[in-house]
C-alpha cells in the first residue's frame, strides 16, 4: 500500500540501464502493467550504491511529467462498476520531485453519466484534513476529474479561471496533475474542490432540522440543478419540471417546501 514510482516505461524499447536518483532503501521493487493491457517485462536487473560523504545529488523522487503526481494504491480493490463502493487507499502527492503528501482515505467512482465512460473520474475521501496543493480550502474531500471527453484537458480549469477572474464569489480551485492508480499510469487529471459548504469552499449560514420557521427557515442552502435528482435523498422539481438536488442541508420537509 506504501508502494511509490521509481520510474515509468514510456515506449515499447529495450532499455539498457535507468538511473534512479533516490536514497531511500527498499527491500521489494516490483513491475506493474498497465490496466487493460499485456505487457511482456523480459529482464530487469536491479544494481545500487552507497553514497560517498561527498556525494551531494539531491533525492528525487519519480514523476513522469513536470506537474504533480498523486499516487494511489487501494491493493487492487477498486471497483470500477459500482459508483457507491469505497476502496481504502494510501495516497501520495509528489511535486519538484519530494513527497508533499502522505495519507489514507477512501476513493470511489464519481459522476453520473461519467461514470460509465472508459477513464473514470473519483472522489478521493482523506483522513485528515489537508490544504492539497496550496489550494485554500483545508477538507477531506477532493474531487478527481478525468475529462475524458475533453481533449485538451484544460476546458474546466479555464472555465474556473474565467469564474474566478469575473469576481464569482465561488469558483472551485483546481489543479492539473497525474494519477498512478495501483500501479498504472491514468493520465492527466484535474484534482479539485468537492462542492460542499465550508470554509474556503461554499461559505454558507448554518441551517439545521430545528430551523423550520421564517426567518431561520431562509438559508443557506446548496443546491444542484441534477437530473439525476430522483436518486438522491434529498430533491424536488420546480414548477417547470427542472430536477433539483438539496445537497445542503439534510432537509427537512418545511426546508424542502420552502
Amino acid at each position: 500500500m506504501d508502494a511509490i514510482p521509481l520510474y515509468m516505461f514510456k515506449d515499447e524499447s529495450t532499455i539498457d540501464s535507468v538511473e534512479i536518483q533516490t536514497k531511500s532503501a527498499y527491500k521489494y521493487i516490483r513491475y506493474v502493467s498497465p490496466m487493460k493491457k499485456n505487457v511482456t517485462l523480459t529482464n530487469i536487473e536491479i544494481h545500487g550504491y552507497e553514497a560517498s560523504s561527498n556525494d551531494q545529488n539531491e533525492e528525487k523522487i519519480y514523476q513522469p511529467t513536470n506537474i504533480p503526481l498523486i499516487v494511489i494504491n487501494t491493493e487492487g480493490k477498486m471497483n470500477f462498476k459500482k459508483k457507491s463502493e469505497k476502496a481504502d487507499c494510501n495516497v501520495f502527492i509528489i511535486e519538484n520531485g519530494k513527497i508533499a503528501l502522505k495519507q489514507t482515505g477512501d476513493l470511489r467512482i464519481r459522476g453520473n453519466s461519467s461514470k460509465d465512460l472508459e477513464k473514470k473520474s473519483f472522489q478521493l475521501h482523506l483522513t485528515e484534513k489537508e490544504n492539497i496543493l496550496g489550494m485554500p480550502a483545508k477538507a477531506k474531500k477532493w474531487g478527481l476529474l478525468a475529462n475524458h471527453m475533453d481533449k485538451s484537458l484544460i476546458r474546466n480549469l479555464v472555465a474556473f479561471k474565467i469564474s474566478s477572474l469575473l469576481g464569482q464569489k465561488y469558483s472551485p480551485a483546481c489543479k492539473s496533475v497525474d494519477l498512478i492508480l495501483d500501479g498504472s499510469f491514468e493520465g492527466n487529471y484535474i484534482i479539485c474542490d468537492k462542492i460542499e459548504k465550508g470554509k474556503n469552499r461554499v461559505e454558507l449560514d448554518d441551517l439545521d432540522e430545528t430551523m423550520n420557521e421564517y426567518p431561520e427557515i431562509t438559508g443557506g442552502y446548496l443546491m444542484e440543478v441534477d437530473g439525476f435528482a430522483d436518486q438522491e435523498t434529498y430533491h424536488f422539481n420546480s414548477k417547470k419540471g427542472v430536477k433539483v438536488t438539496i445537497k445542503y442541508p439534510d432537509a427537512t420537509k418545511n426546508q424542502t417546501a420552502y
